[in-house]
């Protein structure tokens, strides 16, 4: 595989990855499912058995403490202490209705309240009729011994052991009672004087674990060992209450099968009472463990993803790390970068594309240095002509006017023009430099303006406003004479009266501005747009403008900015943004 084609490397480690990433994912979807099913589901019904068990302990508990204070009453210890003779009787039972009232009041959850004493009297308290007692009294109730062995204890019974007498013709038509009995003693002389019967309906039953759950309430069954205390609402549940179907070890769940459904079977024994809690509900009522599940079936295919993912991406470095490579050196050819391409492929095109690839850059480089050398040779020379050209220029003009006033007689003014030219092209030499600092470029500009008043007297004046740290920065030569002149005799001159011209430079950032205005004729919008639109082009009309715009842009290229501000009769004003190259020094 070391040098096989490219095509042939993708398809194998792809095929091999796919397929490993399917066998993996396989084995992890039946285990996982496996295990969700048996223990998460299981796990979920132990724990909503438990908060059923928590709410109804709590109601048990405070139905307990309830009776407590009952038979503690001074109300109900009187009444059933006394032999109720005389006026007495109708006193004595209104303060026990009201009391046992005040017990109802205080636990809404109590549906009534039985006494009765030793005599077999009964004094009760319901919110529904009064139930009626079998003829045969409670001492025949099958609870009686038991409770008067306890002493006091509470037991409780199903509707309180059979002692009410309902007569309906269907069974389950019976109201539906857990009923909490205790002996009732003397507070005195600890001697049975009663007994004590507090009744709480299923409804209340009920709501006290129902309020515990929000979601998935399964079918409750309670059993105390002597009795079912609660039983199974379901009738395809309640027929199976005595199979060993659903016989679950305690604290445990099982799946079982019953009539083409499959229920979640848990059971758990109340540490307080030692009564059985038995809970069974059909598998497709469980949400909340089925979200975990779907949960886990998204980390799957999360898994899937990643692991097609980085595997796509070791493939894609492996087999496309040296196309990389040449495209890095592609885009870097683009900048000037002519770096050559190095890696060792395990393709045979690869190295034999890498390798053509090197020598192509090797020819392009070459071949651009030799460019940039005569591109350099070019520039050298376009400036060097159009220095030469502003030079005479300039030097054309300046003689004809000293010719002018030697032949009119003004010897001292021919020879004080002759002087100042003479200053001004031993400053504009430079030693043969080309460029100067702003400070000498702006004593070039102060001889050219002297001349310029020998020639024309009180026709301009002058105004020129340079920074200190402006002054030693470095400029092409001539760059602000032959601005001055265009604003002179393509501004001023033509104006026919004194005019000025004003010259600005100081630092802007890392730029250089430069200013030069003059409140001449100005030009029209036309002649302005195509001086802004083309401003290097050849006109003989003003040369010297064009001429040193030209130098600029030769010299700073796209880093040189001019803007041409100007309106009839309102003047001109040329504006210059150069670049601060480096070496060039502020203020010193």
């Amino acid at each position: 595989m070391r040098f096989a084609r490219i095509r042939s490397q993708i398809v194998f480690y792809y095929l091999a990855l796919l397929v490993v990433s399917m066998i993996a994912s396989g084995i992890m979807y039946q285990r996982i499912n496996e295990k969700f099913t048996e223990e998460k589901v299981g796990e979920v019904s132990l724990q909503t058995l438990n908060a059923m068990n928590s709410g109804i302990e709590s109601l048990l508990d405070s139905t307990n403490n309830y009776s407590k204070m009952i038979v503690s009453n001074n109300a109900v210890q009187e009444i059933l202490g006394s032999d109720l003779a005389g006026n007495d009787i109708g006193i004595l039972t209104y303060k026990l209705e009201v009391a046992l009232s005040d017990f109802m009041l205080a636990e809404p959850s109590i549906s009534s309240v039985y006494l009765f004493d030793n005599a077999g009297r009964k004094f009760a308290i319901d919110l529904q009729s009064a139930k009626p007692i079998r003829t045969d009294g409670i001492e025949s109730a099958e609870w009686y011994s038991e409770a008067v062995t306890l002493d006091g204890k509470s037991i409780w019974r199903k509707n309180a052991g059979g002692i009410f007498n309902f007569e309906t013709k269907e069974p389950q038509q019976d109201p539906q009672y857990i009923s909490l009995i205790r002996i009732v003693n003397d507070m005195n002389t600890s001697k049975k004087i009663g007994v004590l019967v507090v009744n709480i309906t299923v409804q209340e039953l009920k709501k006290s674990y129902e309020r515990s759950i929000n979601d998935n309430k399964p079918d409750l069954m309670i059993e105390t060992g002597y009795e079912t205390l609660l039983d199974f609402t379901r009738p395809e549940l309640s027929n199976y209450t005595n199979s060993s179907m659903l016989d679950v070890p305690l604290g445990s769940s099982k799946i079982v099968k019953i009539k083409d459904h499959n229920y979640l079977i848990s059971s758990l024994v109340s540490m307080d009472r030692g009564w059985r809690f038995t809970s069974a509900q059909p598998l497709g009522e469980w949400e909340s463990p089925y979200r975990q599940f779907n949960l886990m079936l998204l980390m799957i295919m999360l898994f899937n993803f990643i692991s097609i993912f980085l595997g796509s991406v070791w493939i894609s470095r492996f087999i496309t790390t040296p196309i990389l490579h040449m495209l890095r050196s592609m885009k870097k050819v683009e900048i000037g970068d002519f770096s050559l391409v190095r890696y060792e492929a395990r393709t045979d095109e690869l190295n034999q594309l890498k390798d053509r690839y090197n020598n192509m850059i090797m020819t392009i480089e070459q071949a651009l240095k030799r460019e940039k050398e005569e591109q350099k040779l070019i520039r050298k020379l376009e400036l060097d002509i159009l220095q030469q050209q502003i030079k005479p220029h300039f030097l054309y003009n300046t003689l004809e006017s000293a010719g002018y006033l030697t032949l009119s007689g003004n010897n001292n003014e021919a020879y004080q023009i002759i002087s100042e030219l003479a200053a001004f092209y031993r400053q504009s030499l430079s030693k043969g430099s080309d460029v100067v600092t702003l400070r000498e470029e702006v004593e070039i500009t102060k001889s050219y303006l002297s001349i310029q008043n020998i020639r024309y007297p009180e026709i301009f004046i002058s105004e020129i406003e340079v920074s200190e740290e402006a002054e030693y920065v470095r400029i092409p030569k001539l760059t602000l004479q032959p601005l001055v002149e265009n604003a002179l005799y393509h501004g001023i001159r033509p104006l026919g009266e004194c005019g000025k011209i004003r010259i600005l430079a100081r630092i802007q950032g890392n730029r250089l501005k430069l200013v030069v205005e003059d409140d001449g004729v100005g030009m029209n919008e036309d002649k302005r747009r195509e001086m802004q639109a083309e401003p290097y082009g050849q006109n003989e009309s003003s040369f010297g403008l064009r001429g040193t715009l030209m130098r600029l842009k030769l010299y700073y290229g796209a880093d040189m900015n001019c803007s041409l501000v100007s309106a009839p009769g309102e003047g001109t004003r040329i504006e210059l943004e150069l670049p601060l190259e480096e070496g060039n020094s502020h203020g010193a």
